[in-house]
């Protein structure tokens, strides 16, 4: 068998991750058989993506509107005062409020320097999870805006079925 180069090898990764972002419960028959890769190569390749944590991890797509629950960004900016360990090692776990769902958290560079990312019931549990941070982060927190998310379009790199509620919000010619 022919050795790949390193080249091949990185855009076979890359046909593999973005087979996984489009479907990440797809077998690996499917994707080999797309990709015109062998079963074994393309499960060599993924366990290779996990270990080396390219892929660190794997998630479903749900209907929040099903479910009950919106989903909310909220932007953070912190004072000017130095971050120290405590409040990063705070942030930088997973479960940083008990009772809340958080989808996301991210360090960001803007007007603002963090990211929550959380589905919860309504308004009100969204203003919970505010005062929380400030609890949490007392005289840290300068500003704190928050969005709805409306109408979810594209949810990790997979098209909204019902995408169309979009047009509820607009007037068409």
């Amino acid at each position: 068998m022919a050795k790949t180069s390193l080249k091949d090898q990185k855009e076979d990764e890359k046909q593999i991750i973005s087979e996984l972002i489009r479907d990440s419960n797809a077998p690996l028959g499917d994707i080999a058989e797309k990709l015109g890769f062998s079963r074994q190569k393309v499960w060599r390749i993924i366990k290779r993506l996990e270990e080396t944590k390219v892929v660190w991890g794997y998630t479903a797509v749900v209907d929040l509107e099903k479910t009950g629950t919106k989903k909310y960004f909220i932007f953070v900016k912190w004072n000017t005062q130095p971050m120290g360990k405590d409040t990063l090692a705070i942030l930088s776990k997973g479960d940083i409020f008990s009772g809340f769902s958080i989808d996301s958290s991210y360090f960001i560079h803007g007007m603002f320097d963090w990211l929550f990312i959380v589905s919860v019931k309504d308004v009100v549990e969204l203003k919970k999870f505010c005062n929380s941070l400030h609890t949490t982060f007392p005289r840290r927190i300068s500003e704190i805006q928050t969005a709805e998310v409306l109408v979810p379009v594209r949810v990790h790199g997979i098209d909204n079925p019902s995408s169309e509620k979009i047009f509820d919000f607009y007037s068409l010619d």
